[in-house]
């Protein structure tokens, strides 16, 4: 009668042991996911406000009649040259899809890039 009592209460801890880790180990994915989230979340809005400022420098040189010939490019790399540094970042910890140029537009990038 002990033996049985013995052989109970080992396997009703491997069972709480089992489950306990179980549990935790989809507490941490599920908090590991919401941190990834969070993150691009924050990647993707500090993306969007260069982007949106970047336009809005753009966007006032037509408005200037006395503007040079040379001062458009300038503005121009200027404005969009903080954006380059945020496309990477969202390359490498965005979602596969994120990263992945279209064809399109990676054959014309590959091309001037060699030229």
């Amino acid at each position: 009668m002990q033996w049985l009592t013995l052989i109970s209460t080992v396997v009703g801890a491997a069972i709480a042991t089992g489950s306990a880790m179980l549990l935790d180990r989809q507490r941490g994915k599920r908090e590991r996911l919401d941190r990834e989230a969070q993150a691009r979340r924050i990647l993707y809005g500090d993306y969007l406000a260069t982007l949106s400022e970047a336009r809005h420098a753009c966007g006032n040189m037509p408005r200037d009649p006395d503007i040079a010939p040379s001062t458009p490019r300038t503005t121009a790399r200027e404005a969009f040259g903080p954006c380059i540094g945020l496309r990477c970042q969202m390359t490498i910890s965005g979602p596969d899809r994120v990263g992945k140029p279209r064809r399109s537009r990676s054959a014309a990038c590959v091309t001037s890039a060699t030229a």
